[in-house]
């Protein structure tokens, strides 16, 4: 999500008064993915059949990311910072799907799985 940051430099020409907000925005996405990833995986251990429940919520919160676009088309910080805490649930729940299910594919390794999946999320914002 960091990496998304190189579009501050587009907010500053149309109003930088919102560049502080999406910025730190990204930062707020970060920890509430990381915080519904780990409720995910222990929810997806307490009920593994609420796999598809989980996609849907996780679709329907992301679909919400557009509150981003209308606070800074308005200049409302505040919806910035909601547009990115409820995307970041929605990424949460994706994420850990997906992790859950390369874990299933490597079943004699499945620390190797999660940890290749977990490198993968930190390496693409590199890039």
């Amino acid at each position: 999500p960091f990496s998304l940051g190189v579009l501050a430099s587009g907010l500053s020409d149309q109003d930088p008064s919102m560049v502080p907000a999406f910025v730190s925005g990204l930062g707020v996405r970060s920890f509430v993915s990381a915080v519904f990833v780990l409720l995910g995986s222990l929810l997806l251990d307490a009920r593994p059949e609420s796999i598809q429940t989980l996609g849907i919520v996780g679709l329907a919160f992301c679909a919400l990311h557009v509150l981003v676009g209308y606070g800074i088309q308005h200049g409302v910080p505040y919806m910035i910072y909601l547009g990115n805490s409820l995307f970041g649930i929605g990424n949460g729940l994706f994420y850990i799907i997906g992790v859950i299910h390369a874990a299933a594919w490597i079943p004699e390794l499945p620390s190797l799985a999660m940890g290749l999946c977990f490198g993968a999320l930190g390496g693409g914002a590199i890039v």
